[in-house]
């Protein structure tokens, strides 16, 4: 049995997607640090910041260019042979965050102007590929949406887990790891079903993800993925994510999964909890929600003395708690099962949201 998954070529497509991904990753990394050394490009310690030295915040140019070249360059191989779709949409949308990331990275730009730009590359999808939430799946008693409210709710929807994703991209490896996470899951559903170009998306980002990680938890070599990588990939996971929502409802696939939505909110829950948290507390402290601190979940592993690594490493085991439950959640009506994921979000973060703020 085992040998007839190994053999399977599909499984085989997969390994070479994640492979080329990887190297073309791999090997771009070095030279950004390189690059980011002699043209003095590093971020500059500042007084919120996790780390003591100037590291190079380019990540985001190798995970976008392992990604991109590897779905053109294998995409375009692939559809000989299979159905895989150009989406030149979604290049173009992701080339707006891109540059508007790589902007920021290296001369800093205000908050409006990068959620314009996240506002542009959402409308890009949403209205030119009709990319959107349709539908609440009994969730509140909601099913079908409006076209108006869908629309509305998926711009909003793009833009919380864009930013959210890159709020928790604050110590080494954790928004990796995440990100991680959320793709396998995506991958291997997306391949047990036969989709193959949203198969190819979720692959094309795994291989960056793993080549990153490794630079990104270098003590030698390290370098972080910016806000042109944070954004990059909450856009993909967002679209994955609407993707998984339209398919899981579809009855022709092969393989689904009860209380799609709920899958979503568990693989999100540390962003959107973390993200919530820290607004919550800066509006309470008299303050604007986008003005950067240190009452993030991470910050709080930090300052009880754990490294990074140690850090991730329980804060990413936390929200796999949460996804488990999901899992386990799936013959459960929607509504209940949205309800307990809620509170067990709630305890799995609770000794971090009862942290006194700064």
């Amino acid at each position: 049995m085992l040998m007839t998954y190994i053999l399977n070529y599909y499984f085989l497509g997969a390994f070479i997607i994640v492979l080329f991904s990887f190297l073309a990753s791999y090997k771009l990394f070095p030279i950004l640090i390189h690059l980011s050394s002699v043209k003095k490009l590093s971020k500059i310690p500042e007084e919120r910041s996790s780390h003591l030295y100037n590291t190079p915040t380019m990540g985001g140019v190798g995970i976008f260019f392992g990604f991109t070249l590897t779905f053109a360059f294998l995409g375009s191989i692939l559809n000989k042979y299979l159905q895989i779709d150009t989406l030149l949409d979604l290049t173009a949308s992701l080339l707006i965050l891109f540059f508007i990331g790589i902007k920021d990275d290296l001369l800093v730009i205000s908050p409006l102007k990068k959620l314009i730009a996240q506002f542009f590359a959402a409308g890009i999808l949403i209205l030119f590929s009709d990319i959107y939430i349709t539908n609440f799946y009994g969730i509140f008693g909601i099913h079908e949406l409006p076209y108006v409210i869908s629309i509305i709710f998926t711009f909003f929807a793009f833009v919380v887990v864009i930013n959210a994703y890159n709020l928790i991209d604050g110590i080494d490896g954790l928004a990796g790891a995440i990100a991680l996470i959320i793709s396998l899951f995506f991958g291997f559903y997306f391949l047990a079903n036969r989709q193959f170009t949203q198969m190819l998306i979720s692959f094309s980002l795994i291989g960056p993800l793993i080549a990153f990680l490794k630079f990104n938890v270098s003590k030698t070599q390290k370098i972080f993925m910016g806000d042109t990588g944070s954004m990059v990939i909450g856009f993909i996971i967002m679209y994955q994510s609407i993707n998984f929502l339209t398919i899981n409802e579809t009855l022709a696939i092969p393989f689904s999964l009860d209380n799609g939505p709920i899958f979503i909110l568990a693989f999100l829950s540390l962003p959107l909890t973390d993200t919530l948290r820290v607004f919550i507390i800066r509006i309470k402290n008299g303050q604007s929600p986008f003005k950067a601190d240190r009452n993030h979940i991470h910050h709080y592993f930090l300052d009880s003395g754990l490294t990074h690594i140690k850090a991730t490493i329980i804060i990413t085991s936390l929200s796999l708690i949460v996804i488990l439950s999901a899992f386990l959640l799936q013959n459960v009506n929607i509504n209940l099962a949205l309800f307990l994921i809620i509170i067990i979000s709630s305890i799995v973060y609770l000794p971090l949201t009862l942290r006194k703020s700064r």
